[in-house]
């Protein structure tokens, strides 16, 4: 019985010092010790970045609303309030799922919930509710190559146009 907890003692005390060789910094651990650590806690604790960070989406979007020919305007650049940014925001990624799944236009209940973003008295293009040429487009700015994200292309989907 005594020769099985010195071994216990001896596991424990190994890969608490395992684990210490591998965390502590650099200058306070010598290099194969440190290397020794990283071989032995790596496989089992590291996270390699994968666990609580999921990767970024490689397209932004936006609804952009328009009353004239040229001018687009962003749904979500009314008066700065939060909850108005994360309700267009979720319409414009709903809309972008659908679009990338093959759709060609977004189902009619998200344009529907998207006007209403207009037409609220929150953004007013000064009109009123009468506004016959309203158009609506999903826009997004698209990654084309993961090893330079500065670049995107740009999609626009049309959604409804009066």
């Amino acid at each position: 019985m005594e020769k099985r907890k010195r071994i216990v003692i001896a596991l424990v005390a190994l890969h608490t010092a395992l684990l210490a060789c591998y965390t502590f910094p650099s200058a306070l651990v010598p290099e194969k010790l440190r290397v020794i650590g990283q071989l032995y806690a790596r496989p089992v604790f590291h996270q390699q970045w994968r666990l609580f960070a999921p990767d970024p989406p490689l397209c932004s979007c936006h609804v952009q609303a328009s009353w004239s020919e040229d001018r687009w305007v962003d749904v979500d650049h009314g008066p700065d309030t939060y909850l108005q940014r994360r309700t267009v925001q979720a319409i414009a990624r709903h809309m972008q799922a659908e679009v990338q799944a093959g759709d060609t236009i977004p189902a009619e209940e998200l344009v529907w919930a998207a006007e209403a973003m207009v037409y609220s008295g929150q953004f007013d293009p000064g009109r009123g509710r009468d506004l016959p040429e309203l158009r609506l487009r999903l826009v997004e700015h698209c990654v084309v190559d993961p090893s330079h994200p500065q670049e995107r292309a740009e999609r626009i989907t049309y959604l409804r146009t009066r």
